[in-house]
Order: structure tokens, then sequence, then C-alpha cells
């Protein structure tokens, strides 16, 4: 049988409850709600061992690890990501943004996280997270960055985490 919702129904006194009635809206629904919880948590994660840095002025991927191809259902998304960065140069603009099939998502000049570096080569803290809709499908999320003068680099000591699940 497959799992459907049925909106629940308004049962009004000295009604004659059946037990198709009931099926329908207690026994099918409750069945429907299990099954939500029961089903297998699509997402996909990406971290990597390296310690990637960039001099680039324009938006460019982390690393080829922080590449994620997850297929949704067309479900809600919750886009994330967390770390800790340094910049060589003091006052340079820091930016991470994500790009999903080839289109990026944050703010054109300052992406979706925007740090500038108070002092040269202190490490600094950077998180986002983001509910997104796309339509159900094979997708790809690129973690991307860029730097407006000198070195920015990941935090050896710290693990940068990107991850995508589908809620």
């Amino acid at each position: 049988m497959p799992m459907i919702w049925t909106a629940p129904r308004t049962w009004m006194t000295g009604e004659i409850v059946t037990a198709a009635m009931m099926n329908t809206h207690v026994r099918d629904n409750l069945d429907f709600l299990k099954g939500q919880v029961d089903a297998p948590l699509n997402a996909a994660y990406a971290g990597s061992p390296a310690i990637p840095s960039t001099t680039s002025g324009s938006f460019a991927d982390v690393h080829a690890n922080y590449v994620i191809t997850l297929t949704t259902t067309g479900a809600p998304l919750l886009l994330g990501f967390s770390g800790t960065w340094k910049s060589a140069s003091s006052g340079a603009d820091c930016c991470l943004d994500v790009s999903i099939d080839g289109t990026r998502i944050g703010h054109s000049s300052y992406g979706l996280t925007y740090m500038q570096a108070p002092t040269a080569d202190q490490a600094l803290p950077f998180s986002h997270l983001r509910v997104i809709s796309l339509a159900a499908g094979s997708h790809t999320f690129r973690l991307q960055w860029r730097v407006s003068t000198g070195t920015l680099s990941l935090n050896h000591s710290l693990t940068t985490q990107f991850y995508i699940i589908e809620l």
C-alpha cells in the first residue's frame, strides 16, 4: 500500500465511525508519518585532509574534495559549511560561496560568508546554514572562495565541513 497523507477529518458529534474512516484518517496517516521517520537520510558530506589555499580574486573551488553531487527528491535541503580560515594579509576581503549546478547563490561580490581579516595570519571561525529548495534530480554543489589580496587558507588544525541534507 503506498503511503499517502490524507488531510485529517473533522469528526462530528454523533457520527458513526467506520473502519474505513479510521483506516484512512488514523492508520494511514500514522503509517505515512512513520515512513518519513524511517526513510534513510539523503545527505552528503565533504571534507579534505589537505590544507587548501587561494590567491584568487574571483570565486574558485576551494578543493576537489568540497564538491558534492546529490540526487534529491525535491524536498527542502539544509546547506551548511563551517570551519576556520586565515588570511596572510591584514584587511583582506575573504569570501565563501556555494555554486549549485554552476550558479553561485550568494552576493555577487561577497558570497554567503564574508570576513575582512583584522590581522594577518589570525585563525577565525566561519559558518553558514541555509535552507534551499531545488527541483528533484541530480545537483552539484561546490564550496567556493576568493580573497581580495594575499593568500587565504583553511586553518590546518580544525576540520572544515561542507554538507547538504535533504529534509
